[in-house]
């Protein structure tokens, strides 16, 4: 995630974009490949995956 000026490296959710808005964009040009993320701690991954997951299915998202 970002600040909307430049990039900084946040977790998911603690920034301007907006991951619900962004799924439903991307799902809805016909994408149902995997989404990658990078994280720089284990803690960070783990809750960035889960609030990337969330948001994702909160977006209409298969989750497999």
């Amino acid at each position: 995630d970002n600040n909307g000026s430049y990039e900084i490296h946040q977790r998911p959710g603690e920034g301007t974009i907006d991951f619900g808005a962004m799924f439903k964009k991307i799902e809805g040009l016909g994408y149902k490949g995997h989404y990658t993320n990078g994280f720089t701690t284990l803690d960070d991954m783990l809750a960035g995956r889960y609030y990337m997951l969330a948001r994702a299915a909160e977006a209409g998202v298969k989750i497999d």
